[in-house]
């Protein structure tokens, strides 16, 4: 999980004004003069950033089961039946196919293993 409150945001800034205006806000941390015409100023970050959702670990693990899905269906389903099978359509955690076969279920019973 990513520490949002430990964020600062550091703007360059080369207006006089500007870090004036940069100082006066309440996130404001601290400032640094750079040289005659360049500073930063460092603030918190902003209560925006506690609405957002961190969902990066869940949509890595949806590319990873949607990548074995789809291997799946092409390493094994194509390989075995061809054109006789067909992807209709895909949810978020299954494939629906469409699989012309004399016996279905006898053609699992000899891929147990998978």
């Amino acid at each position: 999980m990513e520490q949002v409150r430990n964020q600062v945001n550091v703007r360059l800034i080369d207006d006089p004004n500007k870090l004036l205006k940069a100082v006066a806000k309440v996130s404001f941390r601290e400032s640094e003069i750079i040289n005659l015409r360049l500073g930063h100023g460092a603030g918190g970050s902003n209560q925006d950033h506690f609405k957002q959702t961190n969902c990066r670990g869940i949509l890595d693990l949806r590319k990873m089961s949607k990548f074995i899905m789809y291997s799946f269906y092409y390493d094994h389903y194509k390989a075995k039946y061809a054109d006789r099978c067909t992807l209709l359509f895909t949810d978020t955690d299954s494939l629906f196919c469409e699989v012309r076969s004399d016996d279905l279920y006898a053609d699992m019973m000899d891929t147990l293993d998978l």
